[in-house]
């Protein structure tokens, strides 16, 4: 999000959530030197309560004021998306009269502002727009991996499954980077991966592959799967498939 729309949703500009974790009045400079390592905690700290302000604000606020938000039609539709899910079921729950996302029993919308926030985002957004991402769990044996980061766009993860069939890659796994850059794991040409791989499809063609989550390697697990939400908050509506359907779409 751009700085007008973080200080519009929070009231102030990210970079005074980062400044109001940092002790000593520290200036922009001091950002790239290693004394803010012992700031990070608190930094951290800010940060979350960014996020959790920039939740509640998008959740409450009416869809007059998302919309006028300076944001692409894609977020746009990701916003209300979001509210809508949220108060199209608490409209089903008869039983729930107001809701309040503070730490104190306050229920700044009632009953009667539900309505107006649980309809679904606005028209003009088509079907083919919103993105066909599958999910499946799958071993895969690394023949060519990538460890920068930054180039993955050009230079894939290359991995060999299916009887010798190539898949190419991102990863996507934020602790699994963390790991690597401590070299924790020692690849070889027989190094084997258990992964969740999210597959994006575009007229039922498959167009994208990302490892969200790597589950163990060389058979030593390293991280429990993610859950449908967690799956729902990095690439949003999905859909699970089984480790099969990925043998005809190598071909296509």
């Amino acid at each position: 999000m751009g700085q007008g729309v973080a200080e519009r949703l929070t009231g102030k500009p990210i970079r005074e959530w980062v400044f109001q974790g940092i002790d000593g009045g520290m200036n922009l400079a001091a950002l790239a030197k290693d004394e803010l390592t012992e700031n990070l905690d608190s930094v951290v700290e800010s940060l979350e309560e960014f996020a959790s302000c920039a939740v509640e604000a998008v959740l409450q606020t009416s869809r007059d004021e998302i919309r006028q938000l300076n944001l692409d039609d894609k977020y746009i539709y990701d916003l209300e998306n979001a509210q809508c899910r949220l108060f199209s079921g608490l409209i089903r729950d008869a039983d729930i009269k107001g809701v309040g996302f503070g730490s104190c029993d306050e229920f700044p919308l009632q009953r009667q502002d539900f309505p107006a926030r649980s309809v679904g985002p606005k028209e003009g957004k088509r079907d083919e727009d919103i993105p066909d991402w599958r999910v499946a769990i799958l071993d895969c044996v690394i023949t060519s991996p990538n460890f920068k980061r930054d180039k993955q766009k050009s230079i894939k993860w290359k991995a060999e499954i299916h009887r010798s069939r190539s898949l190419y890659f991102e990863i996507h796994d934020e602790r699994f980077w963390q790991r690597i850059t401590k070299r924790e794991f020692g690849f070889t040409e027989s190094t084997q991966l258990t992964v969740q791989l999210a597959t994006r499809y575009v007229e039922n063609k498959p167009k994208d592959y990302r490892v969200i989550r790597v589950l163990s390697v060389d058979g030593e697990r390293i991280a429990q799967p993610l859950t449908d939400d967690a799956i729902s908050a990095i690439i949003g509506q999905f859909s699970w498939g089984q480790e099969s359907y990925l043998q005809d779409d190598l071909f296509r």
